[in-house]
């Protein structure tokens, strides 16, 4: 998250974007909340847009989990609300920054990258 936040901050000109991966009702709905206090505090909330989805849609139009909103409302950000969504298409031309939490994600992104890119052989692994 840092070095996404660093970018935003060089580049005030230029409208930044970032994306999180996950089920998309407990990880990263809370590293959206917290990215967003973070940009906000240093007033550059307007060069982002900030949105997070899943990999699945097994929580798709599901609000947070419980224990999710429990810590989000302990540590201040009672007021963020959110509803899971899966990663569209449409996602890999819209945001600059894609950010997987974990290596699966990750791992996930780069395949979904290679598919989506006409010159590139999606078969090859």
């Amino acid at each position: 998250m840092a070095s996404a936040s660093s970018s935003s901050s060089s580049s005030s000109s230029s409208s930044s974007k970032a994306l999180w991966l996950r089920g998309n009702i407990c990880f990263s709905p809370m590293a959206e909340a917290v990215f967003r206090r973070l940009i906000a505090a240093r007033g550059v909330a307007a060069d982002w847009t900030v949105d997070s989805c899943g990999r699945i849609d097994l929580h798709a139009g599901e609000s947070l989990e419980p224990r999710a909103r429990k810590v989000l409302k302990e540590s201040g950000l009672a007021e963020y609300e959110h509803k899971a969504r899966v990663i569209r298409n449409a996602d890999l031309d819209k945001f600059d920054y894609m950010i997987g939490l974990e290596l699966d994600d990750v791992l996930e992104l780069e395949y979904y990258s290679r598919a989506s890119d006409p010159g590139q052989d999606s078969s090859a692994e």
